[in-house]
């Protein structure tokens, strides 16, 4: 289905149209220099990706997403050791703190940090709030090592000014943050967050932190959010995590359960920015919206990620995948491209589980590798595959059942696909298999939804040569004479 969901389509093609470049920001200081990191797993690098009247041309090979991966990360982002004698220690004493360092304000259970330097923070607190408030060039880190803070109105961490402010999980540590209550603004800032940052902010660590805020989002940043490393669950009644220029994940275990968007990136006033990026971890999502939601793109690259429940599974302007293990459950669409631009997969293992369409491209879908299988919808108001222009495979292995009625094959490419349906519905755990004239099994798959209309595709498949398709107990046996084979809804509908 088409939810648009407030987008700006003009906004979508300018950034596509754009040369994007998107450099991670910071300057350093002695102490916090940020030299870059190197390319992350998963992506390649290649020629530029052009996008004309909604299609994408492809021809430089090796190139899988238009973001400059070499910037999404930087060696400070993964640094994660510290030197105590040299850290200033805050210690919470239940309705107020303790430290030696006169750059530390405490009052009324508000803790404010003035000047850059390494903070390590123990104990709990529970009743007030920490502010980092330094000047604008200044980097700041904050070690928890055993922190419990608990706020009914307020954010538990709010980074009201710094250039920068990593957070690092000490090992072995397990720290809390908690929102009990609906959030009050204490200035000029809509703080809305347990983790509020209005610059800059990366997470890492080998610790755990868990996050609870019941009316707001689990962790903010209004410039750049990474998480490089630690052991997160965040609980929220908005976005478990959002970053309004961007949301990068290179590697940690996050666990959301959210009532919106699970990871959300957002950004109106540029196109160019916007954007999720994972390139490993371990992620399980489940969403009231979206699991992954990047307006301007969502790329991932490696990881695992779950998405148990949600709406809309992955959604963007742009959805770029390169690798990783993609689980995705939700009510609507699978991977959802808005606004007359893309979806491109060239790498991974993706199975959707929709009720809605399975993959749906308000512009086109390319598919140049990794694995991908589709179950639903039961519907025939939807499509295992829907797309608005154009539909192009040249490698991979798909498997894509669903109601027939408004499913489609794919229009082009270089590689065999067959559509095949049948008079009857089939139920969820029929197993759909391909074999070739010497019943060799080139693809098997077993939905979880009824299904009557299957797409498949493989690199072994060859135009002229004979195939069997069998449906449960129903056997169809097919000689492909031509490329796409089968047609998409209200075409040739089967052999």
């Amino acid at each position: 289905m088409k939810k648009r969901k407030g987008i700006s389509k003009s906004r979508y093609m300018l950034g596509i149209l754009a040369a994007i470049s998107l450099i991670a920001g910071g300057c350093g200081d002695e102490r916090m220099n940020e030299p870059q990191s190197g390319t992350e797993a998963g992506i390649q690098e290649g020629g530029a990706i052009t996008n004309t009247g909604g299609t994408v041309d492809l021809s430089h090979a090796g190139q899988v997403t238009t973001l400059d991966i070499n910037d999404q990360f930087t060696e400070r982002d993964r640094k994660t050791d510290y030197i105590e004698s040299e850290c200033t220690v805050i210690s919470l004493n239940k309705t107020t703190a303790d430290t030696e360092d006169s750059n530390v304000k405490i009052k009324d259970g508000v803790i404010q940090i003035t000047q850059k330097g390494s903070y390590i923070i123990r104990g709990s607190l529970t009743d007030g709030y920490l502010i980092i408030d330094v000047p604008e060039e200044d980097k700041v880190q904050l070690i928890l090592d055993g922190m419990d803070i608990s706020c009914s109105g307020m954010a538990p961490v709010y980074i009201k000014q710094a250039d920068k402010v990593f957070i690092t999980l000490a090992a072995d540590s397990e720290n809390y943050l908690r929102n009990t209550d609906s959030f009050t603004a204490i200035d000029e800032n809509n703080v809305d967050g347990a983790i509020f940052s209005k610059c800059d902010l990366t997470l890492n660590g080998t610790g755990k932190l868990t996050v609870s805020s019941e009316e707001g989002h689990g962790i903010v940043s209004k410039d750049d959010l990474v998480i490089t490393g630690g052991e997160y669950e965040i609980t929220s009644g908005d976005h478990g995590i959002s970053g309004k220029d961007s949301v990068r994940i290179a590697d940690g275990a996050i666990h959301i359960t959210c009532e919106e968007d699970g990871l959300h990136s957002g950004n109106d006033e540029d196109p160019e920015k916007g954007y999720v990026y994972v390139g490993g971890g371990d992620i399980v999502i489940s969403a009231g919206d979206d699991g992954i939601h990047g307006e301007s793109k969502a790329v991932i690259g490696g990881g695992t990620i779950l998405i148990g429940k949600s709406n809309e599974g992955i959604e963007g302007a742009v959805i770029e995948i390169a690798g990783g293990d993609i689980t995705v459950t939700s009510e609507d669409d699978g991977l959802n491209a808005t606004d007359e631009v893309y979806i491109l997969i060239s790498g991974g293992t993706i199975a959707v589980d929709a009720s809605g369409d399975g993959i749906d491209s308000n512009g086109s879908l390319y598919m140049t590798g990794g694995s991908v299988t589709v179950s639903g919808p039961e519907n025939s108001g939807n499509g295992a595959l829907d797309y608005d222009a154009t539909a192009q495979i040249t490698g991979g292995t798909i498997v894509a059942a669903g109601a027939g009625g408004m499913d489609q094959n794919f229009s082009d490419g270089t590689q065999v696909c067959i559509r095949v349906t049948s008079s009857a519905f089939h139920s969820g755990g029929e197993e759909v298999v391909l074999k070739d004239s010497q019943g060799q099994v080139l693809l098997s798959y077993t939905p979880a939804k009824n299904y009557n209309s299957v797409i498949l595709s493989t690199p072994k498949l060859k135009v002229g040569e004979t195939y069997t398709i069998s449906m449960g107990s129903e056997n169809q046996e097919i000689t492909p004479d031509q490329l796409i084979y089968g047609g998409s809804s209200g075409g040739m509908g089967g052999p």
